[in-house]
């Protein structure tokens, strides 16, 4: 009888063995993954923003576009290159980076990017902001950037207004 209360305490504390071997293994790979996202964080990129000469205006780029290209990507820089109207259709996702920005024209004159250690007074590029809209169902993720008198732009009234017309006019949609 004995033997019988031995074995079967010996099985039960095998099988707890067992569970708390598991519990930890999943536990360290829960840790695992979590210290591997906090690590690895936001992607850190310089971005090279080409933009037509004499450009003044909204900049947008449409992401996840049907018939985009991907953007120019060496793995430490990618370049937005903008056409004569201001946009890019790219098939690239918006992806969560911390960039520094380099910024010129299309014919190489270099210009003040808002938000870098220049002041953020004369003709340059203000800081992107993204906006997720959708027209007849489809859903559009776009960068937005705003070239010309930085100050100037800081004190435009109808901002809003002018950025839906641009979108209207480009995308078909605010």
């Amino acid at each position: 009888m004995k033997y019988i209360f031995t074995r079967q305490r010996a099985i039960r504390t095998h099988h707890q063995g067992v569970y708390w071997s598991v519990f930890m293994v999943l536990l360290l790979a829960l840790l695992v993954a979590c210290s591997n996202y906090s690590l690895t964080g936001p992607r850190e990129v310089d971005k090279v923003v080409i933009i037509p000469d004499h450009y003044e205006g909204f900049l947008v780029v449409r992401y996840d576009c049907p018939d985009g290209m991907p953007l120019p990507d060496t793995g430490d820089i990618i370049t937005y290159f903008f056409r004569q109207d201001g946009t890019i259709c790219t098939s690239d996702t918006v992806q969560r980076m911390h960039s520094q920005y380099a910024v010129r024209t299309h014919s190489g004159t270099q210009l003040i990017a808002m938000g870098q250690p220049w002041p953020e007074v004369g003709y340059g590029l203000a800081r992107p902001s993204i906006r997720t809209t959708s027209i007849t169902g489809q859903r559009m993720s776009l960068g937005i950037y705003w070239v010309g008198n930085l100050d100037e732009r800081d004190r435009m009234s109808d901002y809003d207004q002018r950025l839906d017309q641009f979108l209207i006019e480009r995308f078909g949609t605010p």
